[in-house]
């Protein structure tokens, strides 16, 4: 079985348990050092460049469930400006801003 901080930083992707995170969380591994592997991974991978992604809500607000962590919640009262479902003209020139933008993720 891996020791804590040999599934953190292997190069094979592991599970940490819960108790491995507290480790992580109550600092008897530092924090610190996590987040610089974490670093030293995104540097790695994607070196200095940041991706952007969007979310188009194709509608805002007006639903009928209650999750309670949702800010569109039906009994949310978060000052989320409501609207109805757009268009497929508004959906579709949404897109197009977004591809003249060049925005990497458009998600709707």
């Amino acid at each position: 079985m891996l020791k804590t901080s040999e599934k953190i930083f292997s190069e094979t992707p592991s599970i940490i348990t819960k108790e491995e995170g507290l480790k992580i969380l109550n600092g008897v591994i530092p924090l610190t050092t996590c987040l610089d592997k974490a670093f030293q991974e995104r540097n790695r991978y994607f070196e200095n460049k940041v991706r952007i992604h969007i979310l188009d809500n194709i509608k805002n607000g007006y639903c009928p469930e209650d999750c309670g962590y949702c800010a569109q919640r039906k009994n949310a009262n978060s000052g989320v400006q409501e609207y109805p479902m757009k268009s497929e003209q508004e959906i579709y020139e949404d897109a197009v801003q977004a591809k003249k933008t060049e925005l990497i993720v458009f998600v709707w």
